[in-house]
């Protein structure tokens, strides 16, 4: 039987973010604060600290993603411990994505992560709640 994401209302969240993408998480996060603020993020160092800043609760936080994060995030992965990941940078259209970026990207879709964009996972969580 092939596997199928948590179905709960709470889903655990794994946010990758470029640094020349760092204002739009941080629009994003806290235009959607109250509905990320419902769920488990999880992010490395930077990033896990802009989505504390404006979602106003704890993340998660990885090393740096050149310590050792990315490596961190995907043994979550591995694990079934991530519901969604959320790239700003859309990992589907880039062809800057980094190997770590393209790594992450290939165990979710090997996983049955949901992949999603910048805005796509607040309808999934929106209809799985």
């Amino acid at each position: 039987m092939k596997h199928t994401n948590n179905l709960s209302p709470v889903k655990r969240i794994a946010v990758v973010a470029s640094t020349d993408k760092r204002k739009e998480l941080i629009e994003w996060s806290y235009q959607h604060k109250d509905m990320l603020g419902q769920h488990q993020l999880v992010a490395t160092s930077k990033t896990a600290y802009i989505l504390e800043g404006t979602v106003n609760r704890p993340v998660q936080k990885l090393v740096g993603e050149n310590t050792g994060g990315y490596q961190l995030m995907a043994e979550m992965i591995r694990n079934r411990e991530v519901d969604i990941i959320v790239f700003f940078e859309n990992p589907m259209r880039s062809p800057r994505l980094g190997d770590l970026n393209q790594k992450l990207l290939d165990l979710a879709l090997e996983m049955n992560i949901v992949i999603a964009g910048e805005q796509s996972p607040l309808d999934f969580m929106k209809a799985s709640a």
